[in-house]
């Protein structure tokens, strides 16, 4: 498969995404110093509902129109989209979420209009009877090209949405050759805080990195 790499199935066919696990496809880059690693970012919209979200007037509702703007910055790149990279709008009026993945998405395109009847339509999936996905095992060809692939709604809290991203499986204390497991760093916006490249050269400083959750 020429997206996920994986044998046993074609690019058209691809299920990737159809597990829970895989939300992110790493690149072997190792500039400027770092090797490539996930990036989760976590957005509360403290006045959005999702099940009132209007797609047409995304500023009316909530201000989720920052979070369209989010999702553009976040995940979008000259050639496309970044494979290693997910925006997760918190939607806390209503207790919901949506989940952008950029490994997964078909078809998104920087434009907030668009994006905005994109998430509407994630988010009728979770609401809506008949209006999920296909099943990608029974139809995988049009699971694949669904423009709904990527995008996941869920009931659940901000603070739920950040323990999910900061869990991860348990791992021992070093490996066989003493070298300390992957890391998952937490890096949580205020206006008061540490200057971000300062706060990411303390980063660097430690062991390899797993993910990063950034939550503003």
């Amino acid at each position: 498969c020429n997206h996920c790499g994986r044998v046993g199935h074609t690019t058209k066919r691809c299920t990737f995404g159809s597990k829970p696990r895989d939300r992110f496809l790493l690149c072997d880059a190792f500039r400027p110093s770092l090797p490539c690693f996930w990036r989760r970012f976590i957005l509360p919209l403290q006045k959005a509902d999702a099940e009132n979200f209007d797609a047409a007037d995304p500023r009316g509702s909530g201000r989720a129109d920052v979070g369209m703007r989010c999702i553009s910055a976040s995940l979008f790149r000259s050639q496309g989209l970044r494979h290693n990279s997910q925006v997760c709008l918190s939607f806390e009026a209503s207790g919901h979420t949506m989940e952008v993945s950029g490994a997964l998405a078909r078809g998104l395109v920087p434009d907030e209009a668009q994006l905005a009847q994109r998430v509407r339509a994630g988010l009728d999936a979770l609401f809506k009877e008949g209006c999920g996905p296909p099943d990608p095992e029974l139809e995988p060809e049009a699971w694949c090209a669904s423009p709904l692939r990527g995008l996941e709604a869920k009931q659940r809290t901000t603070l739920a949405a950040l323990k999910a991203a900061l869990k991860r499986k348990k791992q021992k204390s070093e490996d066989a050759d003493g070298i300390a497991p992957d890391r998952i760093v937490m890096i949580l916006l205020d206006a008061d805080g540490e200057p971000v490249a300062e706060a990411l050269k303390q980063v660097k400083r430690g062991p390899p990195l797993a993910g990063i959750v950034r939550s503003e």
